[in-house]
């Protein structure tokens, strides 16, 4: 095989291939994640986690619109204040989630300070991942559909050159044919 022919197969046939098996992971992960959630016996366990997590979620919200990126923009961002914003985001997070919501979520977690925490820790990570992420998550589109188109053309490509060289060999038997 030549150069030609293997990227043609590998336009043709691994891309797509790796496409849809990315496209499986992906339905995999939200069934998973869908049994997960489902697992949680306790609809009140889990009407008051929503609710918390909510709360939690505006909390950082706020505290990073109305906090953490005035000082960002100052290039005052240290240690000392990030501290601050989180107790910050815990003490809007803790005025925003009722009495009972803390009493479930205590029962169900065994400490609403910790899963309070952690929490806001989880929100403040998946922030710091987002951003970079959407830009990689955008290169990578472009990068799956050029790859895509890519191989739509390759493809039209070797369909037009099996088709040319079948009319080729079908002229050529009917020239052999009739100078026999």
């Amino acid at each position: 095989m030549d150069q030609e022919t293997l990227n043609t197969l590998m336009s043709m046939v691994i891309l797509p291939l790796l496409l849809a098996l990315s496209g499986f992971a992906v339905a995999w992960l939200r069934k998973k994640t869908q049994e997960i959630t489902a697992n949680i016996n306790d609809a009140t366990v889990r009407k008051y986690v929503d609710l918390a997590s909510d709360a939690v979620t505006k909390a950082v919200q706020t505290t990073f619109q109305t906090y953490v990126d005035a000082l960002k923009a100052q290039g005052k961002f240290d240690k000392e204040t990030q501290l601050t914003a989180l107790q910050k985001a815990k003490d809007t997070a803790t005025a925003l989630i009722t009495d009972e919501a803390k009493r479930v979520i205590a029962e169900a977690y065994g400490d609403f300070d910790k899963w309070l925490a952690s929490t806001i820790e989880t929100l403040v990570r998946e922030d710091k991942r987002t951003a970079p992420a959407t830009t990689e998550e955008k290169q990578t589109q472009i990068a799956t559909t050029a790859a895509t188109a890519a191989a739509s053309v390759a493809a039209t490509v070797a369909q037009t050159a099996v088709a040319q060289a079948t009319a080729e060999v079908k002229a050529a038997k009917a020239t052999e044919t009739a100078t026999e």
